[in-house]
């Protein structure tokens, strides 16, 4: 039995990830990006990320000097590292919604990136710069700076059409930017935010409290199983005047699972 190790003649292309995290502050949805602080690109703003951590060779001496924190174990672990370490941001779930790897997209040669999105309750971060970022802000979508580095303006574009689809077809995906306990009014107006586009809150309501076809079982989860119960008082603590809204509570873990599987379309 042949041993040797299958070496392909052709080149092979570097791997990375990039990272698009989204945010809700005071209605308006914005995306974090940093500033890259070398070239290429240096200065100009982009969505963190960077390459992939493999393993050398077995018969490549560094190989030995390797650790598991050494290697990315997986794609996503590779977008989870690179956020954290240029933005201090650490995504609680991450979901592949692309790829891309056109001829001359990066300068430095041919590098096919891995994208994914995450969306983050802004009072759970605090922002830090470092590693390869000169700086890490939050920008309203609609309020990006240009030019953005390497092709990221295509990939923010899917980024943005995949949560929107996502917050349409699946009604926990928004939870992850929810309070740990909401009323409908707070999911309204999150779902508005992150669609981009108004819907009547009757409409809504109905939309994610029942089944698309009565009597048959549920394709999908509704938010009724989230209610915990009422809400007596207001946020300082008084009693309502009026009658009390239904009181719903964030799981833990929301539905949208870290993978490096991307969700098929609804």
């Amino acid at each position: 039995m042949n041993s040797k190790p299958i070496i392909y003649a052709h080149p092979h292309p570097a791997v990375t990830t990039d990272v698009a995290a989204f945010t809700v502050e005071a209605g308006t949805l914005s995306l974090l990006l940093i500033q890259r602080n070398e070239a290429p690109f240096e200065g100009t703003w982009a969505l963190p990320g960077g390459f992939l951590r493999v393993e050398y060779p077995n018969n490549d001496p560094r190989r030995s000097e390797q650790t598991d924190d050494d290697i990315d174990a997986s794609l996503s672990a590779c977008a989870s590292r690179e956020a954290k370490e240029e933005t201090g941001v650490a995504p609680e779930r991450l979901e592949q919604f692309g790829a891309y790897g056109d001829q001359g997209r990066d300068p430095r040669g041919r590098v096919v990136t891995i994208g994914f999105c995450a969306l983050v309750r802004h009072a759970d971060v605090r922002l830090k710069a470092a590693s390869d970022a000169r700086d890490a802000r939050w920008f309203p979508v609609d309020q990006l700076p240009a030019p953005l580095a390497f092709d990221h303006d295509r990939i923010i574009k899917e980024a943005l059409t995949h949560i929107k689809e996502r917050a349409k077809a699946d009604c926990d995906f928004i939870l992850a930017l929810a309070p740990d306990e909401f009323v409908f009014d707070d999911y309204h107006a999150l779902f508005e935010a992150v669609t981009g586009e108004p819907i009547d809150r009757a409409n809504l309501h109905k939309r994610v409290h029942e089944p698309r076809d009565p009597g048959r079982s549920l394709d999908r989860p509704t938010l009724n199983r989230h209610i915990v119960g009422k809400r007596l008082t207001t946020a300082n603590g008084e009693k309502l005047r009026h009658r009390p809204p239904v009181l719903y509570r964030r799981p833990s873990a929301p539905s949208a699972v870290t993978s490096d599987h991307p969700e098929e379309k609804s």
